[in-house]
């Protein structure tokens, strides 16, 4: 039964890491359109 629950908290910690990467790409990815984004319209209107 012990074992059983150990297997079960290692499951749920896979889980939010997942989540805590998934989240971590999509910041990274939101925050490299900003740049791009602001990059060109700051050479558009120079």
């Amino acid at each position: 039964m012990k074992y059983l629950s150990q297997k079960n908290k290692i499951k749920k910690k896979k889980f939010y890491s997942l989540v805590y990467h998934v989240l971590d790409v999509r910041q990274l990815y939101a925050a490299y359109i900003l740049l791009i984004y602001l990059q060109l319209k700051s050479s558009q209107s120079s």
